[in-house]
């Protein structure tokens, strides 16, 4: 939004770059899987299923950042 109120604008391409450029090298796994999709917001919604299956038995710690993970026993 910033770059558009200084009269830049970015392709779709060039932000689905950028958020793909932005991820830690542990999500090269699935970054690898969404350039079949052609825009931004299906490369994102991929990338959002991900997390959610990946990471649905982690509890986030957003106030320090620390993500741990639960263990259970039968």
């Amino acid at each position: 939004m910033h770059a558009r109120s200084v009269g830049t604008e970015i392709s779709d391409g060039n932000f689905t770059a950028i958020v793909l450029n932005s991820l830690p090298s542990t999500w090269d796994s699935i970054v690898t899987t969404v350039f079949e999709h052609d825009s931004s917001s299906e490369i994102i919604a991929k990338l959002h299923a991900w997390w959610l299956r990946v990471y649905k038995n982690q509890n986030v710690n957003t106030s320090r950042g620390i993500t741990t993970l639960y263990a259970s026993t039968s």
